[in-house]
């Protein structure tokens, strides 16, 4: 089995009615909580889970499939438009995109 996992992930994060909403782009999986800390805490720990189920159910022959599931544009699209207004520094803190290294990389 070949498992591509993306070299970074891409994450935006939204203050929503008091809490916070961080989603990883790049699995189509979200998390909330008060804080955007604690929020995206719980969201590594889903990805973290994530992938190593994808890889190890039934010996991982629906490891592509899951692996490439990705979210919809339009999330894509509060991705790009949180990068811009944080480069900006237009955001007020209630809406964040970022990119972090991938922590499963295959050889």
């Amino acid at each position: 089995m070949a498992t591509n996992l993306p070299k970074y992930l891409h994450f935006v994060a939204r203050h929503v009615d008091g809490q916070w909403v961080v989603a990883c782009l790049d699995f189509d999986l979200a998390a909330q909580d008060e804080t955007f800390e604690a929020a995206e805490r719980r969201l590594f720990d889903q990805v973290a889970s994530y992938v190593e189920e994808a890889i190890t159910l039934d010996g991982g022959v629906h490891a592509e499939q899951l692996l490439s599931r990705r979210a919809p544009l339009g999330d894509w699209i509060l991705f790009h438009l949180g990068m811009l207004l944080q480069n900006l520094h237009a955001a007020g803190g209630l809406l964040r995109g970022y990119q972090g290294p991938s922590p499963y990389q295959t050889a």
